[in-house]
């Protein structure tokens, strides 16, 4: 006898180390989702399959039954200690959950939560939550220490041993990460400009195809007879730490301010979408408090992205739940500047508007800095 399965108010969905096959790569997922409040929390890890050349056609070499069980450990360990924890929408089928966890594999969250936080069953802050959103929180670079480059692609693909344009592709290394290499007693780094690896060398500022290029070209400076090298043996990889070379501003004098709410929308860029190219609109959703004398401010922001032909949010309850998160933000995790001079003015109760103080948050946000936007400090 077949039966007909429908959500109830307490139905929880969840699939512990479920594979995908998505090109070369197999993904094993970790899940756990509340259909009723659209609470997710996940985890995964990822194989990139070796390919095989026979007769002009491509194959790709499955994973063997021993790295598959290493794989599902990573990503059972990684749900256990460190899963990510979103709200997305309530009520999804079971096609659009292994979506939104792919999706926000590649253009969120990444595969596993930030480090230091464990959420077990707990009902999901308002802090983490984050409606079809980008996250400053940089699931793959949350350390402010260097750790070996090769330690860093073991945590995220174990076994597998993708090259580094691949992890670039990936999103694996966000733009805008810090690499460095000791060699001889001497120190270098260099900056990730783009998704396809390139990258420019923090002294010299000349730009290189590629990390190995870029590590080449160092050790010949050094006059070293060796052309060959295992990058990621010899490098390290670090997002260094928001810095403010002015006086240190005073968190604390600013809270007491008053509350200021903008909203901004993007204009339409075409983007990946479910899989889809297609104009996207993104929504920008900023609490701030700021010192008309001196300029600081904090703020905290949540982001929107949605399809272009949906236009503006016009349901109030999803309005309000994005300036509750960037309020939520703004308490817990403020992110810290100073406006110019200029536009200070606009910081007063009377002020005729408030476009200029809006485009010098929004320029702080979109620094992308650790490759994603700068909703909240991750300090």
């Amino acid at each position: 006898m077949s039966y007909t399965t429908y959500f109830g108010p307490k139905t929880i969905i969840s699939e512990s180390c479920i594979w995908i096959a998505d090109g070369y790569r197999r993904i094993c997922i970790t899940y756990k989702y509340n259909t009723a409040t659209g609470s997710l929390q996940y985890a995964a890890s990822v194989f990139r399959c070796e390919q095989l050349m026979l007769e002009n056609q491509t194959f790709h070499i499955e994973p063997t039954e021993v790295q598959m069980i290493e794989n599902s450990r990573t990503t059972e360990r990684r749900f256990d200690i460190r899963p990510v924890c979103i709200v997305v929408t309530p009520s999804l089928s079971y096609n659009d959950i292994i979506s939104t966890v792919r999706r926000e594999m590649c253009h969120g969250y990444g595969c596993k939560g930030p480090r230091g936080l464990s959420f077990g069953d707990q009902e999901i802050s308002d802090e983490y939550s984050d409606h079809g959103s980008d996250s400053t929180e940089n699931s793959f670079l949350s350390d402010t220490e260097p750790t070996s480059l090769d330690k860093f692609r073991d945590s995220i693909y174990n076994d597998s041993r993708p090259g580094w344009s691949e992890m670039c592709k990936d999103n694996a290394i966000p733009i805008g990460s810090q690499l460095k290499m000791n060699y001889r007693g001497k120190s270098y780094s260099c900056t990730v400009l783009n998704d396809t690896g390139n990258v420019i060398d923090n002294g010299c500022k000349t730009e290189f195809r590629s990390l190995n290029k870029w590590a080449i070209h160092k050790r010949r400076e050094d006059k070293s007879n060796s052309l060959t090298i295992n990058v990621f043996d010899s490098c390290s990889i670090v997002v260094p730490m928001e810095t403010i070379d002015e006086k240190p501003i005073d968190i604390m004098n600013l809270s007491e301010k008053k509350m200021r709410k903008i909203r901004y929308i993007s204009e339409e860029g075409n983007e990946n979408y479910n899989g889809e190219t297609i104009p996207i609109t993104r929504e920008f959703f900023i609490t701030f408090k700021a010192n008309k004398h001196t300029g600081n401010l904090i703020y905290g922001a949540s982001i929107s992205r949605l399809p272009a032909k949906l236009g503006p949010i016009i349901d109030r309850r999803l309005i309000d739940g994005h300036f509750k998160t960037s309020m939520t933000r703004l308490e817990k995790k403020p992110v810290v500047m100073r406006l110019s001079e200029e536009f200070l003015h606009q910081i007063s109760s009377k002020a005729s508007h408030r476009e200029d103080v809006m485009y010098e948050i929004m320029d702080n946000i979109t620094k992308r800095k650790g490759g994603r936007f700068i909703l909240k400090s991750v300090e």
